[in-house]
């Protein structure tokens, strides 16, 4: 669970109030595991030579909340399932490599409070576009420990599941509007690093980046011509009481890139900073 409280962010497209907007920014979910396997006698650490091998459920909602807007509506409702695999193997004493393959279905929708609002303000100029998508993403880690703490380093790719009766990013037709034609660049590099300290008692910070080329969606666009795409960073600096597991951590994020929520995917050059907590 993460809950960012106090966030400031550039208003979403076809919000009705201009200026910086006051938000709430909320995950809640949890990883389930179905089955894990593993070779090595240290729980927490894969040493040289030895291996793991698991399957999990992980299942996620996702809620933004804007404090700014007329009746206060959740701008977004994000869901999220998937099965993932993970191949995790020690190289050394201080490198492991791992592997994770998630196939994942994401659905996201405006809040009727948040159409509303739209409707009143733009009329026909608005259109509700329910973003709803299967995708496969790759990625590999290299955890690399030091005397100080583990470095860890990711590469990952995420491209959509045409095949599954949705082409691209979102579906082709949207209710009582004409036809939107589906997304063509569906595909979206990552890169990502964090480092955490290695502590076991006391308060420590950490740090944690990613960086991912999203794909500004254009759902106005006459022939299937491939979409524009933005560099889109994240920045994540967290305090975390290694004294006592079940302290929530206090982070900070900095989001500068496409917005990541729903249909606002279109909107490129947003921000967000904030403030909140994180349940381990």
């Amino acid at each position: 669970m993460q809950l960012l409280g106090f966030g400031l962010s550039r208003p979403s497209e076809f919000m009705t109030r201009p200026g910086t907007h006051k938000v709430w920014d909320v995950t809640l979910g949890k990883e389930l595991p179905i089955f894990a396997v593993a070779k090595g006698d240290h729980s927490d650490r894969v040493k040289k030579g030895c291996w793991g091998v698991g399957l999990w459920l992980p299942i996620d909602s996702h809620f933004v909340l804007d404090f700014t807007e007329d009746q206060q509506p959740i701008v977004n409702n994000g869901y999220h399932v998937a099965f993932a695999g993970k191949v995790v193997y020690g190289v050394t004493d201080r490198d492991q490599l791992a592997m994770k393959v998630e196939v994942e279905h994401e659905s996201d929708h405006m809040s009727d409070e948040a159409v509303i609002n739209a409707l009143d303000m733009y009329g026909d100029r608005f259109r509700r576009i329910d973003v709803n998508y299967q995708s496969m993403e790759v990625g590999v880690n290299w955890d690399r420990q030091y005397r100080f703490g583990t470095l860890t380093h990711r590469l990952s790719t995420l491209w959509t599941l045409d095949s599954w009766g949705h082409p691209g990013f979102y579906s082709p037709g949207v209710h009582g509007h004409a036809g939107i034609l589906p997304s063509t660049r569906n595909y979206e590099p990552a890169y990502g690093f964090q480092f955490m300290p290695a502590a076991t008692h006391g308060v420590h910070a950490y740090v944690a980046f990613d960086a991912r080329l999203r794909t500004i969606f254009n759902f106005s666009k006459q022939w299937p011509r491939k979409e524009s795409s933005q560099f889109s960073p994240s920045l994540v600096i967290g305090l975390r009481d290694f004294g006592h597991k079940n302290a929530p951590d206090v982070i900070v994020k900095a989001y500068y890139g496409v917005n990541p929520n729903g249909q606002f995917g279109k909107q490129n050059d947003y921000r967000l900073f904030a403030v909140g907590i994180r349940l381990r």
